[in-house]
């Protein structure tokens, strides 16, 4: 944490900082803290508060108001990108197709985690952009991890597992209807409960049973149980729980995953880092080179054609933000034997180092944004 803040100075995001943090102590320099089952459970825990409570911040409206253009951003984004970066891996290293595919759709995929801190830290959800760029990270998302189970799964249960998402936007989509509708009603209940009972235990008791539940569904279907845990929270919203429930249950989640979930899961996820040899880094850095520059000019010039509430340059530094998914898709792979200790940690690397190049650039945009206001404010003046 003191890491975090220390190059928080220096405009890095700290979740970099975390992993950074857990890469000094772990395996790859000092071996202090080496990887076992029992860290790998605190690790699964703590994602699942993360990302309930980024579903808990986020809204449905984000994601299917913006449906069409986030798919747009999916593919220039993330897809294009991760094809040309695993085709030039996948020629020049000695991997095989499917580790390199892996390696490749990591470092590619733009992670929920990072990104929605960053809109959230620069009030970007207030504005119709902002709410856009996490309506195509939350597809993105999906789209990578099913991406992930066809290393590992037949055609038919790849199929199925997409149809299975599409039956929940679905469902989703209807039950978030039937609460909104029924806003009134809900309010009132909590409101005659409120006095007798402590509802704020009670509503977060119910937020974690609904996340637990959800996620073990998506665990059956074969999908991993962090998009269950966000799907749930989406559901918790001002029109369900009321806005001052809301607001407290947000703030909780924040405290308690800003203090210890989120610099734990960070810190864990580069425990298991080993520095590759420099010549297997050099072989991946052509690759690494090709899904930074591909990425950032299609979302930028995707940006201009689509986006007027923010700059090019905004969206495309805060869809740059690689974190948590990445290092998740990479884990899970590793833990099923599809990559080796040193693909992951390249993986690993790969979200780093594009975090640090490209996150960054969003305070040169914000500063520019905010001379330009002045400009315009002292010109009415």
């Amino acid at each position: 944490m003191l890491l975090g803040v220390l190059l928080d100075r220096f405009r890095i995001p700290e979740v970099v900082a975390y992993i950074v943090s857990g890469i000094i102590v772990g395996a790859g320099v000092l071996r202090i803290i080496m990887p076992s089952q029992t860290i790998s459970d605190i690790e699964s825990i703590s994602l699942f508060f993360i990302i309930l409570s980024i579903g808990v911040e986020a809204n449905t409206e984000y994601i299917y108001g913006n449906l069409k253009r986030s798919i747009l951003f999916t593919i220039s984004g993330f897809i294009f990108p991760m094809i040309l970066g695993l085709a030039v891996l996948n020629f020049i290293s000695p991997f095989g197709f499917i580790p390199s595919f892996v390696v490749s759709l990591s470092v590619s995929v733009p992670s929920i985690s990072i990104i929605s801190v960053l809109l959230m830290k620069y009030d970007l959800l207030k504005v119709n952009g902002g709410r856009l760029i996490l309506s195509s990270v939350v597809l993105t998302d999906i789209v990578a991890f099913i991406m992930l189970s066809a290393t590992t799964e037949n055609v038919y249960h790849v199929l199925e597992s997409l149809g299975f998402v599409i039956l929940f936007f679905v469902v989703i989509a209807i039950f978030d209807i039937i609460i909104r509708r029924r806003a009134i009603g809900i309010m009132a209940w909590i409101e005659k409960r409120e006095e007798k009972t402590n509802m704020e235990y009670i509503l977060f008791s119910m937020i974690i049973i609904a996340g637990l539940l959800v996620s073990i569904i998506f665990e059956v279907i074969g999908i991993t149980y962090v998009l269950g845990s966000f799907f749930a929270g989406i559901l918790i919203h001002e029109a369900s729980v009321g806005e001052k429930y809301h607001r407290i249950l947000v703030n909780t989640l924040k405290r308690i995953n800003d203090s210890f979930f989120i610099p734990l899961f960070f810190s864990i996820a580069g425990i298991s880092v080993v520095f590759p040899h420099l010549d297997t880094f050099i072989i991946f850095l052509p690759a690494l080179i090709v899904i930074i520059v591909s990425g950032t000019l299609l979302n930028y010039a995707l940006s201009k054609r689509f986006i007027r509430s923010i700059t090019p340059l905004t969206t495309m530094s805060v869809l740059g933000g690689r974190g948590a998914v990445g290092v998740i898709i990479a884990a899970i792979a590793y833990d099923t034997g599809i990559i080796t200790s040193i693909q992951y940690s390249l993986a690993i690397l790969g979200t780093v180092l594009i975090s640090l190049i490209i996150t960054p650039l969003i305070s040169l945009a914000v500063a520019r944004r905010d001379g330009e206001m002045g400009h315009a404010n002292a010109r009415r003046e």
